[in-house]
């Protein structure tokens, strides 16, 4: 049974003669008889009998006009949402990006959301690191970039990048200047340690001393690097252009780089259009 063997049925009941059926549906008289001969071998009912009223339905005619008509109407109507939607349609992609990063990402996101913007609402917020996996199992977040690789079973990542822990300290600091800028020489000095709401700071690899300071506002500690009140460990690609009143020191070898993931949600949570678009997204801005 297919619509157009239903659609061929309610025209003759609703004519009540073949002839005037096939000349609504611009078909031959015995294509008509034809299908309703299908249809009713295929139930194994008589749905019509001819009378001197013309062709009327029985019982079963009846209880399948019902059930036929309310299928069709169904049926053209979700045709037509389908064809309103491919030409007005677009996806709302939220993109959360860690606050490390943010900076460095967000313009060339912004524009990427501008040039495909017909195609989709992309919506650009920031967010902690710690926060990467409660916003992607919270459907808050489409997907993340993050220095912070999630282990929920819910979420797929891909490693897009690293980058190299560096170590600032301003440029008036006494040491830089007495021409012994080794790391061992500001060993002493207070660590200024972004923690990105995590328990333990991502970029160092020792536990903090009491005089440094863990601060998840990466505002405040570059204010107090400008004071000269520290040394900020931070990955390379973090630091803000603005950041000129710093010098980097030599970095010890038993600090790694950084890695940047990229996690969305499984596929099966997402339409087939909005994960096409974030796969396109990351191999074009990602790389």
């Amino acid at each position: 049974m297919e619509i157009k063997d239903l659609r061929t049925f309610l025209a003759v009941a609703d004519a009540k003669s073949f002839l005037k059926a096939a000349d609504a549906l611009y078909i031959s008289r015995q294509a008509i008889s034809k299908t309703i001969r299908h249809l009713e071998e295929e139930l194994n009912l008589e749905l019509f009998v001819r009378n001197q009223n013309g062709t009327m339905m029985t019982p079963a005619g009846i209880y399948l006009y019902s059930r036929a008509s309310a299928l069709v109407q169904e049926f053209d109507k979700l045709k037509q949402d389908t064809m309103d939607m491919n030409r007005s349609y677009r996806p709302t992609i939220h993109l959360y990006l860690s606050q490390s990063l943010f900076s460095v990402y967000a313009p060339s996101l912004i524009e990427y959301g501008k040039k495909y913007s017909l195609e989709m609402d992309l919506q650009i917020k920031s967010c902690f690191d710690k926060d990467v996996e409660n916003l992607l199992a919270d459907r808050q977040a489409d997907a993340v970039l993050s220095f912070n690789r999630p282990n929920d079973s819910m979420t797929r990542s891909s490693t897009v990048g690293e980058s190299e822990i560096v170590f600032l300290v301003n440029r008036n600091n006494r040491i830089l200047n007495s021409g012994k800028a080794s790391f061992g020489n500001f060993s002493r000095e207070p660590k200024l340690l972004y923690t990105a709401g995590l328990a333990k700071p991502l970029w160092w690899y020792d536990f903090p001393k009491s005089r440094d300071i863990i601060c998840s506002d990466l505002s405040y500690l570059f204010l107090l690097l400008e004071q000269d009140k520290g040394v900020v460990p931070i990955p390379e690609i973090s630091i803000p252009p603005y950041i000129d009143f710093a010098e980097r020191i030599p970095t010890p070898a038993s600090i790694t780089p950084a890695e940047i993931y990229f996690s969305m949600l499984h596929p099966e949570h997402y339409a087939l259009l909005s994960l096409s678009l974030l796969d396109t997204m990351q191999k074009d801005i990602f790389g």
